[in-house]
């Protein structure tokens, strides 16, 4: 919601101000909800394992061939740089990188 605008850091009082102030002051926010395709012939459910091979985040909800999950970016990344699958009961699932996530690893990488 930060980077797509959901969010006035300008306006009054709000459910969880004190959070989204401190992470948008420390810019760095480790975990994102993120697209997540799952082969049709895996049983995943919310609350499942993403590994890859360590834990790298979580399914928080399913809808097949889709689903969403709460990703340590950090450790995908790093994963990713290291040629190792992100896996859910060892079937493999595509995390989807969308264009505000690139552009957002693209700004870091700037300064």
């Amino acid at each position: 919601m930060d980077i797509l605008g959901g969010v006035a850091l300008n306006k009054g009082c709000f459910v969880g101000q004190e959070v989204v102030s401190r992470m948008h002051r420390r810019g760095n926010i480790r975990k994102r909800t993120l697209h997540v395709v799952i082969p049709e012939d895996l049983e995943a459910a919310p609350g499942a394992d993403i590994l890859a091979p360590a834990l790298i985040g979580a399914l928080t909800s399913v809808e097949k061939p889709f689903g969403l999950a709460l990703i340590r970016v950090d450790r995908w990344l790093k994963a990713e740089t290291d040629g190792a699958a992100a896996m859910i009961d060892e079937t493999p699932v595509t995390i989807t990188k969308p264009d505000w996530l690139l552009a957002e690893l693209a700004a870091k990488d700037e300064a």
